[in-house]
C-alpha cells in the first residue's frame, strides 16, 4: 500500500500570505539609540558613585571587624536623612587633613548649636561634625548590635578618654 499524498495546508493567520510577498528581516537597533543606552548608563553610573554610594578601600589600622586593604561599600543616602547612631561604621574627614578615616561613632554632643559626634577610630576618639562624615559603611553580614558585642571596648570610650575629648583645651 502506497501512502497518500495528500497536501496538507495549515493556516497560521487568518490573512492569506503572498508567496511573492518581500519578507523583511527585523530591524537592527539604529546607532543612536545605541549610543544613548551607553550614555545613560553610564550616567547613572556616575550618579549613584556621586550621590548614593561608593566603594573604598580600607587602609592603614582597620576597625574590627574590618581587614586592611578589604573593600567595602559604602552608602551616602542615610545621613542625608538621618543622624549618625552609636554603633555606625562611618567614613569621615578630620581637621586639615584630606585624608579619609575609618571609625564608629559612640556618641553625639551639642556644642554652641553644632552637633558633633564622637568617632572612635583605632588609635583615639575624635569629635567630627556631621558635615565631615562621609558615608555610612554598609556591611551587610554584621548588624550594629553584633558589632557592638564583639568590640564593646572599641565603642564605648572610657570616662577618661571622654573627658580628654569633651573638655576644650585652654586657649592662650
Amino acid at each position: 500500500m502506497e501512502p497518500s499524498k495528500e497536501k496538507v495546508s495549515v493556516n497560521i493567520t487568518s490573512q492569506e500570505v503572498d508567496k511573492n510577498q518581500i519578507v523583511s528581516p527585523p530591524k537592527k537597533p539604529h546607532r543612536k539609540t545605541i549610543l544613548f543606552s551607553v550614555i545613560a548608563f553610564f550616567a547613572f553610573l556616575i550618579f549613584v558613585y556621586l550621590f548614593l554610594a561608593f566603594p573604598f578601600e580600607i587602609s592603614g589600622e582597620p576597625i574590627p571587624p574590618f581587614k586592611e586593604n578589604q573593600l567595602v561599600f559604602t552608602e551616602k543616602l542615610s545621613y542625608m536623612f538621618t543622624n549618625p547612631k552609636p554603633g555606625d561604621r562611618v567614613i569621615f574627614i578630620h581637621g586639615e587633613s584630606l585624608n579619609n578615616f575609618v571609625g564608629v561613632v559612640t556618641g553625639e554632643q551639642q556644642e554652641s548649636g553644632k552637633t558633633f559626634y564622637l568617632v572612635r577610630t583605632p588609635a583615639n576618639i575624635r569629635l567630627v561634625p556631621k558635615e565631615n562624615i562621609l558615608a555610612k559603611i554598609y556591611y551587610p553580614f554584621l548588624q550594629n548590635s553584633q558589632v557592638l558585642q564583639a568590640v564593646p571596648a572599641l565603642v564605648t570610650p572610657t570616662p577618661i578618654e571622654y573627658r580628654q575629648i569633651v573638655t576644650p583645651s585652654p586657649t592662650r
